[in-house]
């Protein structure tokens, strides 16, 4: 998000995580634009982009994200869950998207990336969004980034080198430059079949089934 939203303390984890979900998926739907214009698929979709293999695909759900951004990390255990459920027929792919205000989110993305290399990309994902405030403000993200590729059995050398010399910087780069040429301007931001979604996330759930019922 380009502003981090303060969190009500007190509320009960997984209504927060409904709520801070449902809010932002309301307010990205007030801004008028044409949701029915599809985006030009190559820039959504790239030969290297990161993305589930389901068996029988009917559905692609494209995600521009950011790490170190909360709103991000609040809807990911959601879309997660979307995918699960439907694991057989939902294709999910993720760009890159770093803000500029995130300090960590450029090396997140490259951690990211460099676990990828070694076939555990999703796994680094979803540790990167699910202990998201262990290192956010951290001022050595590196350091708790290498204890997960450790719990993740990579080989930590070579995934250490691959941030540190901004291996896969380019690609982080073209995935910010095709968001920025489709006019994305906060995070995260959902492609479904091509076609931006603004509206809740009942919605957005709703969609996803409807389609891979077809």
């Amino acid at each position: 998000m380009n502003q981090d939203a303060k969190v009500v303390l007190g509320i009960g984890i997984a209504t927060l995580v409904i709520l801070v979900a449902g809010v932002f998926f309301v307010s990205k739907s007030t801004k008028p634009e044409n949701q029915n214009q599809p985006v030009d698929q190559s820039m959504l979709i790239r030969p290297d982009s990161n993305k589930t293999v389901a068996a029988n695909s009917k559905v692609t759900v494209v995600e521009f994200g950011d790490y170190q951004c909360p709103a991000c990390g609040s809807v990911h255990p959601l879309i997660k869950q979307i995918l699960n459920e439907n694991k057989d027929t939902m294709t999910l792919v993720f760009r890159n998207f770093p803000l500029s205000q995130h300090a960590n989110a450029q090396i997140a993305a490259e951690a990211a990336e460099a676990a990828g290399e070694q076939g555990k990309y999703w796994e680094m994902h979803d540790l990167l969004f699910e202990k998201q405030t262990d290192w956010a403000e951290n001022k050595k993200p590196l350091d708790i980034f290498v204890s997960y590729a450790e719990a993740l059995q990579l080989d930590v050398n070579k995934f250490k080198q691959a941030v540190n010399d901004k291996k896969f910087a380019a690609k982080i780069q073209a995935d910010t430059n095709d968001g920025n040429a489709i006019g994305i301007n906060s995070t995260p931001t959902f492609f479904i079949d091509g076609i931006k979604f603004t509206g809740d996330y009942a919605s957005f759930k709703s969609l996803v089934e409807s389609k891979t019922k077809q």
